[in-house]
């Protein structure tokens, strides 16, 4: 499990990596609860590979968001 996360940040301290994902997943929590989150198309994000992720900005709380 712990070299799963790894893998996603090579070359950083596991505290770091850890650290980022409680923080990632508490920002998920809250901003389900708060506001109706919706993602349109996700299963068209490829496992491996590059991906360009385009948004539609519709207010200032978005690039927080994404």
């Amino acid at each position: 499990m712990l070299s799963a996360l790894r893998a996603r940040q090579p070359g950083q301290p596991l505290l770091r990596v850890l650290w980022w994902y409680f923080l990632h997943l508490l920002c998920v929590f809250t901003v389900g609860l708060r506001y109706q989150y919706r993602a349109t198309g996700a299963h068209h994000i490829p496992r491996t590979g590059a991906v360009l992720f385009v948004c539609n900005h519709q207010s200032f709380l978005d690039p927080i968001l994404v």
